[in-house]
């Protein structure tokens, strides 16, 4: 083998580790970036629930409903004015901002999974292909 070889081959080697490293420190922000937005949208979900637990509590909704299995016969005469009933008694905001909390629940796990997962696998990667000097 010549030294050139060697050399090119060894400069091919230090610029590839560069290169992953610089990826890894992008991946690593990135990640760190979209678990703390998974963090903040988790206690924002928690919240919502919270709040909409406390305004179905002050609300007449769970009351209505305990009909359902008190009085299935009165539900069935009436079930269209039951119906409008609990379409308008229905906490629709706190409802609405609990759907969201979740919608970005839902989108900041899979950022955060992916951007994990990517970092780990380049991890592996870069931890194998470089210590087989």
């Amino acid at each position: 083998m010549s030294r050139k070889g060697v050399e090119g081959r060894l400069l091919m080697r230090i610029t590839d580790r560069i290169r992953s490293e610089e990826k890894l420190s992008a991946l690593r922000r990135r990640a760190i970036f979209s678990s703390c937005a998974f963090g903040i949208s988790v206690l924002t979900f928690i919240g919502s629930c919270f709040l909409l637990q406390s305004v179905l509590v002050r609300s007449e909704l769970l009351r209505v409903l305990s009909l359902v299995f008190s009085d299935p016969q009165a539900i069935l005469a009436n079930w269209r004015d039951f119906g409008l009933f609990i379409l308008e008694s229905m906490p629709a905001v706190s409802l609405a901002g609990m759907l969201m909390a979740f919608l970005l629940l839902l989108i900041s796990a899979r950022y955060a999974v992916r951007y994990l997962s990517k970092m780990l696998s380049l991890v592996k990667r870069t931890h194998i292909h470089f210590h087989g000097f």
